[in-house]
């Protein structure tokens, strides 16, 4: 059956009537896309509040949230379904806020049975925490104790008559909705962290992430590719047991078509080699004409099923929500070429022509601020663990792994910042990079911590509880070091040198008399050996003095003493002053290799 599109209550409808039960469905412009980091699963709040007041109902109904919509559904008798619609406009207005500590304990506790998954790391390398990436991580606003007001506020604001849609199976003509007014809310188009196409090293399901313009044409050649890459790693090589596909829509008229499949620890490198591979071919040849008209009869054939009317109003109401014009479906043929947007999660070893380059896993800047270095404990773990460096200063914070490894979250990019009662802190940056600021693993960790409280805005700080803490061997408090050794130390002495050398050099340029000693004077002025003289001083002059002739000038005699003195003062200071500088010269040098040593464990 076609779909017929009208009117009902002041919001857009699209009626597509068919036999069974009666299956209606209300639905909002406002999902996670909507949502900020800190607020993220206030939306899910609001379902969950407004789901509660319309109590146990004897047929089916229940809401979800995605990227783009919030949608309550049911199905069963006409009064059923009519009261059920009404139902919810009356919660949305007089949501029951008394219970909201009891569904915001209900969202977590959902929320922990939920792992993190291929699907969630894809999109977190792609779209980053913003926009259709907050999904991938937590709902923090959850523990940001969000306020009866602001949850209020946000119904208010977006669940109203101008930014909602329904659909149903049979005519609502009469129906009265009690909605506020309010304008449709426009949806944020795809963003990506890098440039695309790009790669990523997967660590564990190898996948293929596209954003392209929606088409028959591209649903197309993503069955075939999905049925090449099956063939390829399933039946011809028998490295995985199933490839999984999604699909979902971004943006108002584009689409994001996932491919995945987990092999085995020792498949993963031989898999995705095969995976490239397909892509490389699909990229060169194209879709056969073959392909093109198997996948187009499945498509027509898949039309005609049971249900397929209803994914179609549901389209339509989508439309209407992102502004769309409504239109039935075309079902032509064209040809696409969505791989100029793909992120694929293959390992890093994989060769391919493809240009797919890897995704950046390092930031291009370093945030100036107080730098510092690891706990001695943690240091000794290994090298790269002493070579880590962490930079907090006054516009963000850096975690340096290396000089040319730096992951560094600006506040100004800052999406959150996730405090632990343990005084661990984790901030996440916009562009998918996160730091995280242990105090227990670096020296002053606590003034690290500190800082960052003392400079983070407030209001994106989440409080995440207690936090698990040090782990035992750090937990312990650092044992307070030996007391110091007294070692003699030899350069004490230098002072007492350099003076025992000043004096000599000082007796060395004193002139003195040596009338009293004419035999040595005379010795000294007729060119005798100075060494003999010494020894003349040392032993008192001998029988060859007394042969000497007469004495010369005594004038003569005083030079040549005192130029004795001189040799004899510069070769004893000379000495000593050698002694002091190499002494000197060996304590730098020593120096200086103790701290090129403690430099290269400190990294």
């Amino acid at each position: 059956m076609p779909v017929s599109a009208t009117s009902v209550a002041g919001l857009p409808a699209f009626v597509v009537e068919g036999d069974g039960p009666v299956r209606v469905a209300l639905a909002f412009r406002v999902g996670t896309s909507d949502e900020r980091l800190v607020e993220a699963g206030v939306t899910h709040l609001v379902e969950h509040l407004a789901m509660h007041a319309l109590g146990r109902r004897a047929h089916d109904s229940n809401a979800f949230v995605d990227a783009l919509r919030t949608v309550f559904y049911a199905s069963g008798t006409l009064a059923e379904v009519t009261a059920f619609l009404e139902g919810v406009c009356t919660a949305l207005r007089t949501l029951p806020l008394d219970r909201l500590e009891l569904e915001r304990r209900v969202l977590l506790t959902e929320a922990a049975r939920r792992g993190g998954s291929a699907h969630d790391e894809l999109l977190a390398y792609r779209f980053g925490p913003r926009t259709y990436g907050v999904r991938a991580y937590a709902e923090h606003g959850l523990r940001r104790r969000l306020q009866a007001d602001d949850v209020a506020a946000w119904s208010a604001g977006r669940f109203t008559a101008g930014n909602g849609a329904l659909w149903s199976t049979v005519p609502l003509d009469g129906l009265e909705l009690d909605l506020p007014p309010g304008p449709r809310l426009d949806c944020v188009e795809p963003h990506a962290t890098d440039q695309l196409p790009a790669r990523f090293g997967a660590r564990a399901a190898l996948g293929l992430d596209v954003v392209a313009p929606r088409s028959v044409a591209l649903s197309t050649a993503w069955r075939v590719l999905q049925n090449r890459v099956h063939d390829a790693l399933r039946r011809e090589h028998g490295v995985v047991y199933d490839v999984a596909v999604d699909s979902e829509r971004v943006g108002r008229d584009s689409r994001r078509l996932v491919l995945l499949t987990d092999p085995l620890p020792e498949l993963r490198y031989r898999a995705g080699r095969l995976l490239t591979g397909t892509l490389e071919q699909l990229a060169q040849e194209g879709v056969t004409d073959e392909e093109v008209r198997t996948e187009t009869g499945l498509t027509l054939r898949a039309w005609d099923e049971p249900g397929a009317d209803l994914a179609a109003a549901d389209a339509a109401a989508l439309d209407a929500l992102l502004g769309l014009p409504f239109k039935q479906l075309e079902r032509h043929r064209d040809e696409q070429a969505a791989l100029a947007t793909a992120l694929v999660a293959v390992q890093d070893e994989v060769v391919t022509v493809l240009p797919l380059r890897p995704v950046a896993r390092w930031s291009a800047t370093w945030e100036p601020g107080r730098a510092f270095w690891p706990d001695p404990r943690v240091a000794q773990t290994s090298v790269a663990a002493a070579r880590r460096r962490l930079v907090v200063g006054e516009g963000g914070v850096t975690l340096a792994v290396s000089e040319r490894e730096p992951l560094t979250v600006p506040y100004r990019f800052c999406e959150a910042v996730l405090a632990w009662e343990d005084g661990s802190r984790r901030l996440l940056g916009a562009d998918g990079f996160s730091v995280s600021v242990l105090p227990w693993e670096w020296h002053d960790g606590a003034d690290a911590v500190a800082l960052v409280d003392r400079a983070a805005p407030a209001e994106l700080v989440i409080p995440m509880g207690p936090g698990e803490g040090p782990p035992p061997e750090l937990a312990r408090p650092v044992p307070a070091p030996p007391p110091p050794r007294q070692r003699w130390a030899p350069w004490a002495l230098l002072p007492l040198w350099a003076l025992v050398s000043l004096a000599l050099t000082t007796f060395a340029f004193t002139p003195v008399d040596v009338s009293g000693h004419s035999d040595l004077g005379s010795y000294i002025a007729y060119g005798c050996d100075r060494v003999s003289a010494l020894e003349v001083l040392r032993d008192g002059p001998g029988p060859l003095v007394s042969e000497l002739p007469p004495p010369g000038d005594r004038q003569l005699a005083d030079a040549c003493r005192n130029e004795a003195r001189v040799d004899v003062g510069f070769a004893v200071g000379g000495a000593m002053s050698l002694v002091t500088a190499v002494v000197m010269t060996g304590r730098s040098l020593l120096r200086m290799l103790r701290n090129r040593r403690a430099r290269a464990r400190s990294r």
